[in-house]
């Protein structure tokens, strides 16, 4: 025993593991599992600072998640090193994946706010593991790459099929951060009630459309908040009517859509169904020769996917081939489309037309910003609508603003910019000027 622990101390110091009598066994393998199993602990009790406690029903999920990824270890032993030690393998696998909850810690107690330090730190960390990596190849496995993959191709398959999942029970967790979220938590939604309420709901919502006043330019608006379990969405679908309101008068319809935990019943659902009916019922109330239809949609996105994500009520997402067919089959005229979500610019190409103007909060490539759940906006929602729409009744110049304040903003903190795009239709930028022409006279007045 005493010469297993000091060949694995001699292994964490980039030293050849041989002392007299040394062989690889079960009991070996046996130091580097519970060796693996101390960081991980270490690292959630780091993490869980200042205020860690001790959860006693994380731990069979811990020693679930633990034996599932030596399963699937023993798996890739099977099928790609048939003839080596069990025992051999399963200290290599230890050792590399502890480099990695090392790393992880130390991340966590030197902490960096700067970019640049962030970097380096980040390409310590890696030039690190890899000598690791190489030193465990050789004084472990024989200097077999073979073996090496092996145990590459495992750790990054429990990364992918494992390791999500670890967190959601832990052995430690932080009591500050359960209280900061407990506001947060809710009662399941009742699903029977919430689809029987949305003819009603839908209804509220259609009967706006029926309340034109004249014949004058006018805007319909389309807000819709997509990601029911964070509050900023929901935000936004209320804070923008009263800005459109101070900005557009009388001659303005809203309608809103939202996904949320905490106000179901508020308005109907953002899914799929019923933002195809809402277009198809405001292209009907248009007049396509002078009205404008701004559709804003708010959530979480990724590459021609935008997030309508409801668990409760069991909702799926929108793709932009589903998008782009709602839009064509409402026959929707004169419509400035703003979606904010990461990834948001994929959207572009399947939406584009003569008659629509795109904008995106980014580029098909890169994230947005401000869509954590304790945000009263996210930051392109608050730069269109907060400081260019009410600044402007031009939606192309309030894009211009909007695109301005981002980027200040993401330079100010150091960030990868999302790049805010747009395409603007060939019929659109007329009419865009002839309705704020009409709005700007109108507010002289």
């Amino acid at each position: 025993m005493r010469n297993s622990f000091i060949s694995t101390f001699r292994l964490l110091t980039f030293q050849s593991p041989v002392t007299p009598g040394f062989s690889y066994s079960a009991k070996v393998a046996t130091i580097a599992v519970l060796f693996n199993i101390a960081l991980r602990l270490s690292l959630q009790f780091i993490a869980a600072q200042p205020s860690a406690a001790f959860d006693l029903w994380g731990i069979p999920y811990f020693v679930t998640v633990v034996t599932a990824e030596l399963g699937l270890l023993f798996s890739f032993i099977v099928l790609i090193a048939r003839r080596v030690a069990p025992s051999q393998v399963i200290t290599a696998y230890c050792l590399s994946a502890s480099v990695f909850y090392l790393l992880a810690t130390g991340q966590l107690l030197f902490e960096v706010s700067d970019l640049w330090l962030q970097w380096i730190n980040f390409a310590i960390g890696w030039v690190f593991a890899i000598f690791f990596s190489l030193r465990v190849r050789k004084f472990v496995l024989n200097g077999s790459w073979r073996l090496s993959a092996t145990i590459l191709v495992s750790l990054i398959a429990t990364g992918i099929l494992i390791t999500p999942y670890w967190e959601y029970r832990a052995v430690f967790f932080s009591e500050k951060l359960q209280d900061e979220q407990a506001e947060t938590q809710y009662s399941r939604v009742p699903l029977e009630d919430l689809y029987y309420a949305q003819e009603n709901l839908m209804a509220t919502q259609l009967a706006k459309l029926q309340t034109r006043q004249s014949n004058a330019p006018h805007l319909f608006s389309i807000v819709a908040g997509g990601t029911a379990h964070q509050g900023v969405f929901r935000r936004e679908v209320e804070k923008i009517p009263p800005i459109l309101t101070s900005r557009f008068g009388e001659n303005l319809t809203q309608l809103q859509l939202l996904n949320s935990n905490t106000e179901p019943f508020s308005y109907p659902l953002a899914n799929k169904h019923n933002l195809r009916r809402v277009l198809s019922e405001t292209a009907k109330a248009m007049n396509p020769e002078i009205d404008l239809a701004l559709i804003y949609l708010s959530s979480h996105g990724s590459p021609d996917l935008f997030s309508l994500s409801f668990w409760d009520a069991f909702t799926t997402d929108m793709s932009a081939q589903d998008f782009s067919e709602m839009l064509d089959a409402s026959g929707i005229q004169n419509a400035i489309i703003v979606i904010s979500a990461c990834y948001a610019g994929s959207f572009i190409d399947d939406i584009s037309n003569p008659d629509r103007v795109v904008i995106t909060a980014a580029d098909a490539k890169s994230t947005s910003f401000g869509c954590s759940d304790d945000s009263e906006w996210t930051w392109f929602g608050r730069a269109y609508f907060e400081e260019g729409i009410a600044e402007t009744p031009d939606f192309l110049a309030a894009f211009e603003i909007a695109k301005d304040r981002v980027q200040a903003w993401e330079i100010e903190g150091a960030l990868s910019p999302s790049n805010p795009q747009i395409f603007v239709g060939e019929h659109m930028r007329a009419k865009i000027e002839a309705f704020s022409s009409v709005q700007s006279a109108a507010s002289i007045q």
